[in-house]
């Protein structure tokens, strides 16, 4: 999980150097939103899983 969390970090940070532009930037917010998103969602069956287990 922190290893995930890390190679996006790594991703991000790479993203922001590569793209400086104004349109690289609103495509950048786009994928940004989409890895939240993902990670919104998998926290979220997760815990509907826990709580469904006990």
């Amino acid at each position: 999980m922190h290893v995930g969390i890390f190679t996006v970090n790594v991703m991000v940070h790479k993203h922001i150097r590569a793209e400086k532009s104004k349109k690289g930037y609103l495509r950048f917010a786009s994928y940004l939103a989409a890895v939240i998103a993902a990670v919104i969602a998998a926290n979220t069956k997760s815990q509907e899983a826990i709580e469904s287990g006990t």
